[in-house]
């Protein structure tokens, strides 16, 4: 009788046949031996109200992370095979698994797809906590109001992250390597610029996002992923029941996200059960300018 679990048969980017696709099983279960994770941190920083404008502050941490025994699952990663020297002596990738293995597998889980006469690629895709990380960097922020006798009242809002190191190591055992600005992984620099503007029964906010561009390794070649900036925006109106009294305390916004229509930057991966094929899904939407409506009554 079928297990707890799952085997998924997968294709595999196969950098030994010059990327091209390699059929794969994946298993997916509960791990039996996840060890606690661990963190030491390190962190300091400042809030300053400087006396220039009106209720300017400027805020500003650093921090400095050793993460070990973190968590992780290679199951839906179709790229892993690109870093197959660093899982050396782990069993997460097997070539050519041993037929035994395979009939036991067979016999435990039941398989989604149609699993290959032979195995060529097995992929222990089970959650395992064998990856240290050391992250440190700078967060940021600043904010000031701006009141105006005839325009209304407007607050500037600045936001963001700034990485000096991110290092990991697929295993215990591996040496750290610098993985900032590389895909999947944290980026050098993140920040969001906001404006909100108020005047008599009239709000608006809007706000713009940004990310540096970074490198896409799991290509051959590499690729250079654009850098990426999205501005939504809010506008609002509060009726204030004058001649209409059942309408007070309503508010009518109209709301648009990706503003300006802006397209993900094209990111050659592929496919997977996680989203993807052509973009990054852990930092892009491919869905174009959206806007809602909405109508809300205070009681």
């Amino acid at each position: 009788m079928a297990g707890a679990g799952g085997l998924f048969v997968q294709n595999y980017s196969d950098p030994t046949i010059n990327g091209a696709l390699r059929v794969g099983v994946a298993l997916s279960a509960a791990a039996p031996y996840l060890k606690r994770e661990t963190a030491t941190t390190k962190s300091f920083g400042f809030d300053w109200d400087v006396p220039v404008g009106n209720r300017t502050r400027l805020s500003m941490s650093y921090f400095d992370i050793k993460y070990e025994n973190q968590v992780t699952s290679y199951l839906s990663d179709l790229s892993v095979l690109k870093r197959e020297a660093s899982f050396a002596g782990t069993g997460i990738i097997q070539r050519n698994p041993d037929p035994a293995l395979v009939a036991q597998l067979l016999a435990t889980y039941t398989v989604s797809g149609v699993a290959p006469a032979t195995w060529t690629l097995f992929v222990d895709g089970r959650n395992r906590n064998p990856v240290k990380s050391i992250t440190k960097g700078i967060d940021f922020q600043a904010s000031t109001r701006v009141p105006t006798d005839s325009w209304g009242n407007v607050g500037l809002g600045l936001s963001g992250t700034y990485f000096t190191k991110c290092q990991a190591a697929a295993t215990s055992g591996a040496p750290l390597v610098d993985r900032l600005d590389d895909i999947y992984n944290p980026l050098r620099f993140k920040t969001r610029f906001s404006m909100n503007w108020s005047l008599g029964q009239w709000y608006m906010n809007a706000f713009a996002n940004y990310q540096n561009g970074y490198a896409n390794n799991l290509t051959a070649p590499g690729q250079k992923v654009a850098s990426y900036t999205r501005v939504d925006t809010r506008v609002a109106y509060e009726f204030d029941g004058a001649g209409v009294e059942w309408l007070k305390g309503t508010t009518l916004a109209l709301g648009v996200v990706n503003l300006f229509d802006r397209k993900p930057p094209f990111v050659n991966v592929a496919q997977s059960i996680n989203g993807g094929g052509g973009f990054d899904p852990t930092l892009t939407n491919p869905v174009g300018r959206t806007m809602s409506i909405s109508l809300n009554k205070r009681f």
